[in-house]
């Protein structure tokens, strides 16, 4: 499968008129979705080694990238 992680601007454009592209980063949906729905489920997951699962609120998986950042 091949990936073209440049976004020309004859691609963008058709995916701003399918209203796909709204020219806001995923950290602005991250905070969006803080402010919405803080302790709605947002990241399940999985580690294959142990079997363990973890869950992950909006608020939380926010949390960690502001440490990360």
């Amino acid at each position: 499968m091949d990936f073209d992680p440049v976004l020309l601007p004859p691609r963008r454009d058709k995916y701003v008129a399918a209203g796909l592209w709204q020219d806001r980063t995923i950290n602005d949906e991250l905070d969006a979705c803080v402010a919405e729905v803080p302790d709605k489920l947002a990241l399940t997951a999985f580690q294959v080694e142990t079997g363990d699962t973890r869950r992950f609120t909006y608020r939380e998986l926010a949390r960690m990238a502001d440490r990360i950042a």
